[in-house]
């Protein structure tokens, strides 16, 4: 093993033990999808370890390192393809290969870490012999690229990052279930304290969530794909888990806890977060309470809706309650649009000056006078019935929309996913708030601004969303996803090709052919531009296709 040693990177055994993560068990459940095997691994490898980071189809954790294909692979430091184990003198002998499953055919690429050591390998297994092509070499290295890639950058929030780091070796064993591979019932309340007292410092929304349920093992791997990295998912009991919902409101939160009851069954109880000071005994039994006394709803969770929704994308709407607020109500368009201006600031307040000059450009004690009415106005509107918070504040010459106002706007939902999100999730949630163009109808110039800005967001969201699901070999989701912004997505030619290379990989170049057409006229009758190289050659792929 001293060889092996030679070979290995530090990455390994900082991560060893970790819990399971949804991105890399994405990449086992496409490789044993994409081959037709019965188990695939992303194993870590160490002079004495080999342990599975992500593994489809076996229940093991982990394998002797005696008896490791893998091993060989990295020590020959690229892809090993064994088609016939049971005829191979060096492997013949192995207990998995002579016992039980009888492994009669292996493939793995090896891994490496950022600093181009190795770690340990993408591979699968099958229990009969089998040919494995060029092409299908070159797909397992694909998905092994891909796992490189994160293997490259933590998808933990700070609060998992600081718990793994500040515990020692064996100290990280006891932070991870074994059963489930999630968070430990200490690790996971350790998390939601972090996580407590980030958001009281912060303002950062945060909401826990307690699902019960039948067979825990088989749930968790579910749960942890509806989750964002971010979010964390514990073991709580033995048929609890307890996730901690970072950056997600009451709204969001229900409807993630919905759509797992729909999956899962058993009950739920969605709350805001303990204070961060309690003991972790004192939170286990505050949250047994919570599940205990939704006992009698166990297919549904209570959690207060927002009480005013308003959407700008589109026709303005402003609902409060069950009822949409009639335009009528808002007395004049200057003051239904100052709404939809203050809910587009990028933090919720505008200077007062600012807003006169745009809106009563006039000035003077007329324009202040003219504020204060629409302000007025505005308050009496949306202050639901029983509620006392303010929704418009003015402070300091700036007025402001108190984030604690049960208030729900998909602008300001559609600006929370950041402009790098890498969260597939969180795109899908921004593509679905853009019904339509800002503001529609309206075209002031400040209307127009921030309806190309959205736009161009909207566009941008849509082809990360396109190549990541290409990444994954989802080849019907990227085509959706590029498809789906219609033609006024046709002056992003990235889009454009992703949406080609799709149909490509679905069989479908007769399509690639008649979009690339329509696709170049409209680029050159309406940006006075030519299409770009590549997607000249995708076309030409397509055609030669065709003959």
């Amino acid at each position: 093993m001293d060889e092996l040693s030679s070979l290995l990177g530090p990455t390994c055994e900082a991560i060893l033990d970790s819990p399971a993560e949804e991105r890399f068990d994405r990449l086992t459940r496409l490789a044993r999808r994409c081959f037709s095997v019965p188990v695939s691994l992303l194993t870590l490898v160490t002079p004495d370890r080999q342990w599975f980071k992500s593994a489809q189809g076996t229940t093991l954790t982990e394998s002797p390192v005696e008896i490791s294909f893998c091993v060989h692979a990295l020590r020959a430091g690229q892809a090993l393809v064994l088609n016939k184990l049971d005829q191979d003198e060096r492997f013949c002998e192995f207990p998995i290969v002579c016992g039980e499953p009888h492994l009669r055919f292996y493939a793995g690429v090896p891994l490496r870490a950022p600093e181009g050591k190795l770690v340990g390998t993408l591979c699968i297994l099958d229990q009969k012999s089998r040919e494995f092509s060029e092409t299908d070499l070159a797909a397992l290295q694909d998905l092994a690229a891909c796992a490189e890639t994160e293997l490259r950058a933590s998808s933990w929030s700070s609060s998992e990052q600081a718990l793994w780091e500040e515990s020692d070796s064996q100290q990280r064993r006891s932070l991870v279930d074994p059963l489930t591979r999630s968070w430990s019932a200490e690790a996971i309340l350790d998390i939601l304290r972090r996580e407590s007292l980030r958001s009281s410092e912060h303002g950062r929304p945060l909401m826990v969530l307690l699902l019960e349920t039948e067979v825990a093992r088989a749930k968790a791997e579910e749960l942890r794909r509806q989750l964002a990295p971010y979010q964390a998912l514990g073991r709580l009991a033995e048929n609890q888990f307890l996730m901690v919902l970072a950056e997600a409101n009451s709204e969001r939160a229900a409807a993630l806890a919905a759509n797992l009851l729909s999956q899962t069954g058993g009950r739920a109880c969605l709350l805001e977060p303990p204070a961060p000071h309690l003991a972790p005994a004192q939170v286990r039994k505050l949250l047994q309470q919570k599940l205990s006394a939704s006992s009698s709803r166990p297919l549904s969770v209570s959690v207060e809706q927002p009480k005013v929704r308003v959407h700008s994308f589109g026709p303005f709407e402003v609902w409060v309650g069950n009822e949409q607020v009639p335009a009528g109500r808002f007395k004049s368009q200057k003051v239904r649009m100052l709404l939809a201006y203050l809910l587009g600031s990028r933090d919720l307040r505008c200077n007062e000056e600012v807003l006169m000059d745009e809106f009563w450009p006039q000035g003077g004690d007329s324009a202040r006078k003219s504020l204060r009415g629409a302000l007025s106005t505005l308050r009496t509107i949306l202050r639901p019935e029983g509620c006392t918070l303010d929704p418009l504040e003015r402070r300091a010459g700036f007025v402001i929309m108190p984030r604690e106002f049960p208030l729900w706007s998909d602008v300001v939902e559609f600006r929370s996913v950041g402009a790098d999100s890498l969260e597939e999730g969180d795109l899908k949630r921004a593509l679905s708030l853009y019904r339509g163009p800002y503001l529609e109808g309206g075209f002031e110039d400040w209307i127009l601004r921030r309806r190309d800005q959205f736009h161009e967001d909207y566009l941008r969201f849509a082809c990360r969303q396109a190549n990541m699901a290409f990444a994954r070999g989802d080849f019907e989701e990227s085509a959706r996803a590029a498809e789906g912004v219609g033609e006024e997505g046709w002056e992003r030619q990235d889009l454009v090709a992703v949406l080609f290379r799709s149909w490509l990989r679905l069989g479908r170049p007769e399509q690639v052919v008649r979009r690339f057409r329509e696709v170049k006229n409209c680029l050159q009758n309406d940006f006075g531009v030519e299409p770009r190289l590549e997607l000249l050659e995708l076309y030409h792929r397509a055609e030669l296709a065709l003959s």
